[in-house]
């Protein structure tokens, strides 16, 4: 509302250096409210430390070992790498329908992943999947191959931050740029932002990727290096939101680590530096 308000008050004619004649803006009206939502509002506001003691820590503990226990029964019992390229399939048999259905005339909404938007890493309400055609990727959290020699990983989109850790820190190696939180899925930060975490020295999640699979609009699936017949495809999937098409597979570079990290105080007194300091330190070859 204050955002509105400020917009119609920008272009308002009391406004110097406006040359619109506009009605001086009204705020509008806020949704009457009931007794028991004041009520509610006061309680949360006032004893917010009571209720966040006594509600949200043991409903947060109780969520998060449930999510625990489902993550530990899969990674263990449940994992199906293998039933991969039939997942694949079915997702180029369901984009080939939407195509085919589209290309009729039929009104049958944009495609969409069939995630449910609300375990999004967003507080965002999003409800435009409700018209759009579902495409089956839910299942698609395995990882399919670490590669010790070639030095990558590669995983379905749905695999997240937690599983990729758990498989690759007893084995010593992790992801070159390692994002902190768990939930986010590997599909999300190779063509979303992925912004939560950059190395220094290697970038962006982004800039640590190998390849991606890709189905596309037609229901080919494509293999995109920064160097083959697919690099321009490659080059743009970043931050693209799966705009371009539905992620199946990506694989990713990955470093060897040890059990601890040493850290080392440097002093600067400067910006230019500490800017200098930075970049020598960034530039210093690989385990040094």
């Amino acid at each position: 509302l204050l955002g509105q308000w400020l917009a119609q008050r920008a272009f308002c004619k009391d406004s110097p250096g406006r040359g619109l004649e506009m009605s001086e803006p009204t705020m509008p009206p806020l949704p009457e409210q009931t007794f028991f939502i004041k009520t509610l509002f006061y309680i949360m506001e006032e004893y917010r430390g009571i209720v966040n003691f006594l509600l949200v820590l043991p409903v947060s503990f109780a969520v998060d070992t449930v999510w625990a226990l489902r993550d530990w029964f899969y990674e263990n019992f449940a994992t199906a790498a293998h039933l991969h390229d039939s997942r694949v399939a079915r997702v180029q048999a369901q984009v080939r329908e939407w195509r085919t259905r589209t290309d009729a005339g039929e009104k049958v909404g944009k495609m969409c992943t069939d995630r449910r938007p609300w375990l999004t890493m967003s507080p965002a309400i999003r409800d435009f999947k409700k018209e759009c055609r579902k495409i089956t990727v839910s299942d698609m959290c395995d990882i399919l191959r670490i590669d010790e020699e070639k030095m990558t990983v590669t995983a379905e989109p749905l695999v997240n931050m937690g599983y990729l850790t758990r498989a690759l820190v007893p084995r010593g190696f992790a992801m070159k740029v390692q994002v902190e939180m768990e939930d986010i899925t590997l599909g999300g930060i190779t063509m979303g932002l992925g912004m939560e975490t950059d190395s220094h020295r290697h970038g962006l999640v982004q800039e640590c990727i190998v390849s991606y699979d890709i189905v596309l609009a037609s229901g080919e699936c494509v293999h995109a290096t920064r160097d083959n017949e697919h690099a321009e495809l490659f080059a743009c999937l970043p931050w693209s939101c799966g705009t371009l098409g539905l992620l199946v597979a990506v694989e990713v570079e990955m470093v060897h680590i040890k059990p601890y990290v040493k850290a080392v105080y440097v002093p600067t007194f400067s910006n230019a530096e500490h800017c200098k300091r930075l970049k020598e330190l960034s530039l210093l070859p690989e385990g040094e």
